[in-house]
């Protein structure tokens, strides 16, 4: 049944962050459970607030492995080719992703990168580099920011003002990525589990709820919806915020 829940704050941080000049909004969840289209609209409906999607980045670094653009494979990444590729990724306000000139928005979201996003984010220096990145980038945003991903709030950004585990049953995370996608839907549901299992599994920051996380069931729910409940959670923390006029 879709619903929220408060999951209580733990006294020790993972990591420690330099204090954010830009008010933090991390989403994290599983594969499909509609993080990127939340974050997106929610980052569209409030005023001064900027998307950052940490999926991305991971996602165009498994491209560029499987691509064979980075020789030796995955395991022979090293921390300067990673950060250089990191450097070139850029995201537009028309909600495309490009890597120099070139457009990859709808190549890193192919199944088979999926399946190899999953493994190139458990390798340290990949890990590393992906935070670096994210936090610099936060950094550049002067009013608020809004983060998806599968550790944004436990690992990148422990303490952000608002951090929700977006959720949603296998069956319907699978529809919607059919949706977004389209494919055989036993072959997508399969894909969904099997990037389910990896993420929880992984020995490196497995997938989790974040400690002061609101863990949102949003099984039946749409985008909207999704982003009405955030902006409750926006806010009761910031009350001054405002919606775009645009």
């Amino acid at each position: 049944m879709a619903g929220l829940m408060l999951v209580g704050l733990s006294l020790r941080k993972r990591l420690t962050h330099k204090k954010r000049k830009a008010f933090t909004i991390a989403i994290d969840g599983p594969a499909g459970s509609g993080k990127s289209a939340v974050a997106e609209m929610l980052a569209s409906r409030l005023s001064g607030f900027t998307k950052l999607d940490s999926g991305a980045l991971y996602r165009s670094i498994a491209l560029f492995v499987d691509e064979g653009d980075i020789k030796g494979g995955i395991e022979s990444l090293a921390n300067e080719t990673i950060r250089a590729l990191l450097d070139q990724i850029i995201f537009t306000d028309d909600k495309r992703v490009f890597v120099g000139n070139r457009d990859i928005t709808d190549a890193i979201r192919s199944p088979p990168i999926s399946i190899l996003t999953a493994k190139i984010a458990q390798i340290p220096q990949v890990r590393a580099a992906v935070v670096n990145s994210l936090r610099t980038r936060a950094d550049n945003c002067k009013e608020g920011v809004v983060i998806e991903g599968r550790d944004t709030g436990s690992v990148v950004f422990p303490d952000a003002e608002v951090k929700v585990y977006l959720d949603a049953s296998a069956e319907e995370r699978a529809h919607r990525r059919q949706r977004q996608i389209g494919g055989d839907f036993a072959r997508t549901l399969a894909d969904i589990k099997a990037r389910d299992q990896a993420d929880f599994s992984r020995k490196l920051d497995p997938l989790r709820v974040a400690d002061g996380a609101v863990v949102m069931d949003s099984t039946g729910w749409s985008v909207e919806k999704t982003v009405d409940e955030i902006s409750k959670l926006v806010y009761k923390r910031r009350p001054h915020t405002t919606m775009r006029t645009e």
